[in-house]
């Protein structure tokens, strides 16, 4: 799945080493503009043989061998630089005489290692076409009319608030009706269901409508492995209001002096607190320990995939359990997603509907899935040509044995552009349960070489 994405920057590192560094690659500069150039052609089979290299073994080592040469491109270019520039520093005071022999020897073996590189992509080509791999894209390059449409939807879709819950307003009132009952002691309300039904996005919904009226508050998502001393700073940081420098200071605390602070805020206050994907009993036995009950009317509110961790937190409470969306609920949230600024029951064009149902059907009223796949048809034009694009990777990437939701985002994916691909897997270095502070995010797109240099634009606003 990565395969586009190491591609494109190692054509990238070519392409900025072809312009920053033209002076350095004398006797070279042709070599590695004609692998640049190859790398890029390649670039446009590889969603093609993405999408069926999980059934054809030919296929899948066709996609590794791409790889392999552009790993060996990438060392050759930072092998070169290195060298070059290493001995530049030399070449600038007296000792020019000496590393001229030295440095022609270089560029015979960085030379001889291209020729092996072009050798490698050229095998390559010629298997390309024994596997019948193809441009995805050949002869199907929609017309650009509609492209100020899509941007403006696109800007719509980013504003689209999307805790709105849609066939679940029942599952709402109740999960809240619980939250606001007259009982006295701690009770824990638990929402349950499988990955993708909308669990998280039910409980934002209640608990931004609900939060104010406790005195405080806190929405924590917890990873399978958990620190304590973690989960007790991130609740003191939203219960006390710390500002981040503030919250720096819990550092020197240890997990007893955390625990005794909390149990210390809380004790006399009604408290709200969300525990988002908590995932077994024995988490819950070591985080209701720093939770008091201080007989107040405070509430705990859960979401699990896992029913007998819901009974374990609270046996006297039933937990609220999700459910698929039916086809019209289902439809409300796909137009929605697809058509942010109209009536999702009149939206969708006419000559679009029947494909759209096809696609939504492939769902099987999964509200992530549904969302997933109206936003991926919210960046394509309104044309029968590009749904049924769509609708044919979807039933090319589904079976009925496969893990849906992972085929599904993996298709969505599939669909981002070159340049975003490795942005988005840079995501994956950062713990599940952690909020990503966007700046520092920013710099280290940078600093790994993610973000382009355009002429008039900072890399930060690019990169933003």
């Amino acid at each position: 799945m990565a395969s586009e994405a190491i591609v494109s920057f190692v054509v990238q590192k070519l392409g900025d080493l072809l312009i920053q560094e033209a002076q350095l690659l004398q006797g070279v500069h042709d070599q590695f503009e004609w692998i640049k150039t190859e790398l890029k052609r390649m670039r446009c089979f590889l969603k093609d043989a993405d999408s069926r290299q999980m059934e054809d073994e030919g296929v899948r080592n066709w996609v590794a061998e791409i790889i392999d040469a552009s790993y060996d491109a990438e060392d050759v270019i930072d092998i070169f630089i290195y060298n070059q520039r290493r001995r530049r520093g030399f070449v600038e005071r007296v000792q020019r005489y000496i590393c001229v022999v030295s440095e022609l020897r270089t560029r015979h073996k960085v030379a001889k290692k291209i020729e092996g590189i072009k050798a490698k992509i050229i095998d390559i080509t010629r298997s390309r076409e024994t596997y019948g791999i193809r441009d995805i894209n050949e002869g199907r390059r929609e017309a650009s009319s509609s492209s100020q449409n899509l941007q403006g939807r696109r800007r719509l879709l980013a504003l689209l608030e999307e805790t709105e819950v849609v066939g679940q307003l029942e599952g709402f009132n109740t999960v809240k009706e619980q939250l606001m009952s007259d009982e006295s002691r701690r009770c824990v309300i638990s929402i349950i269901g499988m990955g993708g039904l909308g669990k998280t996005t039910l409980a934002k919904k209640v608990y931004h409508d609900v939060k104010h009226d406790f005195d405080c508050h806190a929405f924590l998502y917890l990873s399978e492995q958990f620190g304590i001393k973690d989960v007790l700073m991130r609740i003191l940081k939203c219960v006390m209001g710390l500002s981040q420098e503030e919250g720096e200071k819990l550092n020197k605390l240890n997990e007893d002096e955390l625990g005794m602070m909390l149990r210390a805020q809380l004790r006399q206050k009604r408290y709200l607190l969300v525990i988002d994907d908590i995932w077994s009993t024995q988490a819950w036995d070591t985080l209701k320990l720093i939770l008091p009950d201080g007989m107040n009317k405070s509430r705990v509110m859960l979401t699990t995939r896992i029913k007998d961790v819901a009974l374990h937190a609270d046996p006297s409470r039933h937990p609220h359990e999700m459910r698929l969306l039916n086809d019209d609920e289902g439809w409300e949230l796909f137009t929605k997603k697809i058509f942010p600024e109209g009536d999702p029951s009149t939206a969708c064009p006419t000559e679009l509907e029947e494909t759209g149902r096809k696609i939504l059907a492939k769902c099987t009223g999964l509200p992530l899935a549904i969302l997933v796949l109206g936003g991926l048809l919210s960046r394509k034009d309104n044309t029968f040509s590009a749904w049924s694009k769509v609708l044919e990777s979807v039933s090319r990437h589904l079976t009925e044995s496969s893990d849906q939701c992972r085929d599904i985002l993996a298709l969505s994916y599939s669909d981002l552009p070159y340049y975003l691909k490795p942005c988005f897997l840079y995501l994956g270095l950062f713990p599940e349960d952690r909020e990503i502070d966007s700046w520092r995010l920013i710099g280290m797109w940078i600093a790994e070489g993610f973000i382009p240099q355009k002429q008039n634009t900072i890399m930060e606003d690019a990169a933003e």
